[in-house]
């Protein structure tokens, strides 16, 4: 059969449907058929009208309706399209947040080593003022430790300023020995690189500063402790048996006291041969104080002024030895002092 024919049988059904009343009772009202498209289709006019019609089983519309969504679906063109275009756009912004959060994390990453060596480039000033600054504190210990004035009490009260002084020691010597700031891998860290020689500069300052510390405190526990025994007695060259007595009694506890104090000085080779003097003059103390009650006893005033003398002498040589060992202590932690304060000015200045 050739296309023709085809078309032409295919519209004759269809007049025939619309024409013949036998054929479909219930035809019309299913659908409204108008003339036949080219192809021999049926044209409905409206697709709507047939949802809401009672219709036979087999008819037109119930096979329209078998097809059909059921009324209350949301099947319309922009239906569909708007939650895909809406999903299109949320792609997009989050892309375009994570694409931000890596260029933000990115920058942050590059220059977090320039950050971190500006941070710990102000800790190193900020610690090395606060050092500057002590020195003056540092200078007035040591006039209160090596003067020939200075009494028990001014050696006492240097203890609190020598303290504050350790304390801003401290902080430097902590920080040299902190390691420098880490870098993000493949993040350049030329910045911190650029640290170490500032680092090692802290370093010796550090050491300069502990090392004048430590020989202020040493000489403040010597000066301090021998401070408390070095007074003798009056030693009188005529006395009675109720003050020889007394005067023997006297002699030894200030022998004891003083070869206890000398046996536990701080070890300094600052004061090593002040040491070894006054060991040596305590030993012959031992016997001169022998010599010098048995003339008092026997009444031999001479021997007992030439034991005094001894004595005296004795005593002084080693307070002559001290006065030298502390201006040569003063000497050098003054020069410590000066060459430090100049160190720590040069950095903080950048020069």
């Amino acid at each position: 059969m050739t296309d023709t024919t085809k078309n032409t049988s295919q519209s004759h059904w269809f007049y025939s449907l619309v024409a013949d009343p036998t054929t479909n009772a219930n035809a019309q009202d299913d659908a409204t058929v108008i003339e036949p498209e080219r192809n021999g289709s049926p044209k409905v006019t409206s697709p709507e009208a047939s949802l809401t019609t009672k219709h036979e089983p087999g008819s037109v519309g119930a096979l329209w309706l078998e097809g059909t969504p059921p009324a209350d679906s949301v099947w319309a063109v922009e239906a569909i399209v708007e939650p895909r275009r809406r999903f299109r756009i949320w792609t997009i912004l989050v892309s375009l947040g994570l694409l931000g959060l890596v260029i933000a994390g990115g920058a942050y990453a590059y220059f977090q080593p320039n950050r971190a060596a500006v941070e710990t480039r102000a800790e190193y000033n900020a610690a090395l003022v606060d050092l500057h600054n002590e020195m003056r504190t540092a200078q007035s210990v040591l006039d209160t430790v090596t003067g020939s004035e200075s009494t028990p009490d001014d050696l006492a009260n240097a203890y609190a300023p020598l303290g504050a002084f350790d304390v801003k020691a401290g902080a430097v010597r902590d920080l040299a020995v902190e390691p420098l700031p880490a870098a993000w891998p493949l993040i350049p860290t030329g910045p911190i690189d650029d640290l170490v020689p500032l680092r090692a500069e802290l370093s010796l300052i550090a050491t300069a500063s502990d090392d004048l510390s430590n020989r202020l405190e040493t000489t403040l526990e010597y000066r301090s402790s021998l401070g408390s025994v070095m007074n003798l007695p009056d030693l009188p060259t005529v006395a009675d048996a109720a003050m020889i007595n007394t005067l023997s009694v006297d002699l030894a506890s200030f022998l004891a006291d003083t070869t206890t104090v000398a046996n536990g000085l701080p070890v300094d080779a600052s004061f090593a041969d002040h040491r070894d003097l006054l060991r040596t003059w305590l030993g012959d103390l031992a016997e001169l104080q022998v010599t010098y009650l048995d003339a008092l006893r026997n009444g031999d005033e001479a021997t007992a002024a030439t034991a005094v003398n001894t004595i005296h002498e004795g005593q002084r040589v080693v307070e002559v030895s001290l006065l030298e060992t502390l201006n040569t202590v003063r000497s050098g932690l003054d020069a410590l002092i000066l060459e430090t304060a100049d160190a720590i000015a040069k950095i903080v200045n950048g020069a």
